[in-house]
């Protein structure tokens, strides 16, 4: 399953990075970047504990290896 997000390639955002999804301070879930424009991107979702809406928080993940 796939969502649309309203940020892209002229926000940095490339394939393969990993992005959070919130609501009011709650974590829905994560997606990964499969394509990118440069006002949009969509991500595969790995992991939803509750549905994604529109006007729902996105940012990207910081992993540190």
């Amino acid at each position: 399953e796939e969502i649309e997000i309203s940020i892209g390639e002229d926000d940095g955002i490339k394939p393969g990075h990993t992005v959070v999804v919130s609501r009011r301070e709650k974590y829905l879930g994560r997606a990964e970047i499969t394509r990118v424009a440069p006002d949009r991107a969509v991500g595969r979702i790995k992991q939803r504990r509750a549905p994604f809406q529109e006007g729902d928080r996105v940012q990207t993940k910081v992993e540190i290896r």
